[in-house]
C-alpha cells in the first residue's frame, strides 16, 4: 500500500492488530424496492438525509441479489446480513436497534448461520457497482 492510496478504517484496526465494535443500521426488510417511495413512516421518510446515497441502482440490485442469497439459504435478508456482519473476524458486537421484540429474532437466527470467509466475500461482491 503506497502513501497516495486510501485505507479503510478495517486495514487500520488490522495494522494495529485491534478488533472493531461495529453499529449497523441494517435496512433489509424488503419494505424499499427500487423506483417505488418508501414506505409512510421508515427512516428514508422521516430522516432521509443519511439514508440518499443508498437509492441507487447498484443498492436495488444488490438488495435483490442479497434476497436471493438469502432465499438459497431458507432465511430472510436481515438475518444474512446480519451473519455477514458477525463473519467478519473484526467485528466484535453488531448492535441491533429493534423497535419490538420481533426485531430481535433475525439476530438470533444471524447468530446460528455461520459464514465462511468465502461466502462473506461472495456476499459482499453483491454490492459491487
Amino acid at each position: 500500500m503506497s502513501e497516495s492510496e486510501p485505507i479503510t478504517i478495517s486495514e487500520v484496526g488490522s495494522a494495529l492488530g485491534e478488533a472493531l465494535d461495529s453499529k449497523v443500521p441494517v435496512e433489509l426488510t424488503g419494505k424499499y424496492r427500487a423506483g417505488e417511495p418508501p414506505p409512510p413512516g421508515s427512516r428514508m421518510t422521516q430522516r432521509p438525509e443519511g439514508y440518499r446515497h443508498l437509492d441507487a441502482p447498484a443498492t436495488y440490485r444488490g438488495l435483490e441479489l442479497l434476497a436471493a442469497a438469502a432465499a438459497e439459504r431458507g432465511v430472510d435478508t436481515t438475518t444474512l446480513a446480519l451473519a455477514w456482519v458477525l463473519s467478519h473476524p473484526q467485528v466484535t458486537a453488531v448492535v441491533v436497534g429493534p423497535r419490538r421484540p420481533e426485531h430481535l429474532e433475525p439476530a438470533r437466527r444471524a447468530l446460528e448461520l455461520p459464514l465462511s470467509a468465502d461466502e462473506r466475500d461472495e456476499l459482499a461482491r453483491l454490492f459491487d457497482p
